[in-house]
C-alpha cells in the first residue's frame, strides 16, 4: 500500500508540474505579440529611387531613431541641398534675367513710340515682347507645376510600398482595431490625393494660370470671373480635405485605441488569472509589447523623416519661383506697362498656389502617421 501511495503520488507530482509548464509555454505564446517578418527590399527600393541614394536602408533608418542613434548624414543634406536649392536658384536666375531683358525691351518700344509719335508700330513691338515674355513665364510655370505633380506622385508611390508593411507592425503591437480602421482610411487618402489633388487641383492650377494670362493680353477684362472662380474652388477644395482628414483623426484617435486597450487588459488579466504562471508571464508580456511598439514607433518615425525629404527640396524649388515672379515684378514695376505686372503676378500666385498644394499634401500624411503612432502607444495593463 505505502509503496502504492507513494506512486500516486509521484504520479500527481510529475503530471501537476508538466501541466505548469504546458500552461506557462501556452500562456507566453498568447502573451507575446508574434511580430511579422517584413521584406524590406521593396521598401528601400522605392526609397532609393525617390531620394536618388543606392546605399540608403530604411531597416538601418527604423533601428536607429528607435534606439536613438540618428546621425544625419552631412554629404547627403550638402548634396540634396546643393542640388535641390542652389541648382534650382541657377535656373531661377536665368529666368529672372530674360524677364528684365523683355521688359526692358517692352519700355523702349513704348518709349520711342511716344517719341516719334506712331502708336501703330508701338502696339506692335510691344505685343511682340508681350507674347515671348508669356511663353517664358509659362514655360516656368509649367516648370514649376510638373516639380509639384512629380513630387505628389512620389508620396503617393512611397505610402502606397509602406502603409501594408506598417499596418502589419501595428497590429501586431496590440493595435489591430486601429490597424485595420486606418488602413482602410490610408486607401481612402490615397485615392483623395490622387484624384482630387492629382489630377483635379494641380490641372486647374495651371488653367487659374492660363487664363489670367490670357485675359491680359487684350485690353477688356474677359475671364477674370472665371480665373476667380476657379481660385475659390481650389481654396475651398483643399481647406475641405484638411477638415474632412483632421476630423477623422480626432474621432478615431479617440475611440480606435482604446478598443485595442481595452482588448489587450482583458487577455493580460485573464492570463494573469491562470493559478501558478500568472507572475511568470507578467514580464514577458510587458516586454514583448514593448518591443511591438518599439518598432512600430521607429517605423513611423522612419516613414516621417522619409516624407520630411522627399517633399524639402521640391517645396523650396517651388518657394525660388515664388520669390523669382515677386522679385521680377519689384524690379519692372517703374518700367512696364500694367499687363505685364498683372500676367507676372498671376504666375506668382500660381506657384504659391502650387507651393501651397505641395505642403497640405505632404502635411495629411505626415499628420496621419504621426497620430496613427502616436495613439497605438497602449499597454496591456
Amino acid at each position: 500500500m505505502k509503496k502504492k501511495i507513494l506512486t500516486a503520488v509521484l504520479l500527481l507530482t510529475a503530471i501537476c508540474v508538466l501541466t505548469g509548464k504546458a500552461q506557462t509555454a501556452q500562456a507566453e505564446d498568447l502573451a507575446e505579440p508574434k511580430l511579422p517578418e517584413i521584406d524590406y527590399e521593396e521598401i528601400d527600393d522605392v526609397v532609393e529611387e525617390l531620394l536618388g541614394r543606392d546605399d540608403f536602408s530604411f531597416r538601418q533608418l527604423m533601428d536607429d531613431l528607435a534606439s536613438g542613434n540618428l546621425k544625419l548624414n552631412g554629404d547627403f543634406l550638402k548634396k540634396l541641398i546643393n542640388e535641390g536649392v542652389f541648382g534650382n536658384l541657377k535656373g531661377a536666375k536665368g529666368i529672372l534675367t530674360q524677364i528684365l531683358i523683355l521688359s526692358v525691351l517692352s519700355a523702349m518700344f513704348t518709349m520711342l513710340a511716344s517719341v516719334f509719335g506712331n502708336g501703330q508700330v508701338s502696339d506692335i513691338g510691344f505685343y511682340v515682347v508681350f507674347l515671348i515674355l508669356l511663353a517664358l513665364l509659362m514655360s516656368s510655370f509649367s516648370r514649376a507645376a510638373a516639380i509639384a505633380a512629380e513630387t505628389v506622385e512620389k508620396v503617393l508611390a512611397f505610402v502606397k510600398v509602406m502603409m501594408p508593411a506598417y499596418m502589419l507592425i501595428v497590429a501586431a503591437a496590440g493595435g489591430g482595431t486601429t490597424a485595420v480602421i486606418f488602413y482602410e482610411f490610408f486607401l481612402f487618402l490615397v485615392f483623395l490625393v490622387d484624384w482630387v489633388i492629382l489630377k483635379l487641383l494641380l490641372p486647374l492650377i495651371r488653367v487659374y494660370v492660363i487664363l489670367g494670362v490670357v485675359n491680359h493680353i487684350s485690353k477688356e477684362d474677359l475671364f477674370s470671373k472665371t480665373a476667380e472662380l476657379i481660385k475659390t474652388l481650389i481654396q475651398w477644395s483643399l481647406k475641405s480635405i484638411i477638415g474632412l482628414v483632421i476630423g477623422f483623426q480626432l474621432i478615431q484617435a479617440l475611440i480606435a485605441p482604446f478598443i485595442d486597450s481595452f482588448k489587450s487588459a482583458a487577455i493580460h488579466k485573464t492570463l494573469m488569472s491562470i493559478p501558478g504562471v500568472g507572475n511568470a508571464i507578467n514580464g514577458v508580456t510587458e516586454m514583448a509589447i514593448g518591443a511591438g511598439i518599439l518598432i512600430k514607433n521607429g517605423m513611423g518615425a522612419a516613414a516621417l523623416v522619409i516624407l520630411v525629404l522627399v517633399c524639402l527640396t521640391p517645396a523650396a524649388c517651388l518657394g525660388i519661383y515664388v520669390l523669382l515672379y515677386q522679385l521680377s515684378r519689384a524690379l519692372i514695376q517703374p518700367i512696364v506697362d500694367k499687363r505685364i505686372l498683372k500676367c507676372i503676378g498671376f504666375a506668382r500666385e500660381g506657384a504659391a498656389m502650387l507651393l501651397r498644394t505641395l505642403l497640405i499634401t505632404c502635411f495629411l500624411f505626415l499628420l496621419s502617421i504621426a497620430v496613427l503612432t502616436a495613439s497605438t502607444n497602449i499597454g496591456m495593463g
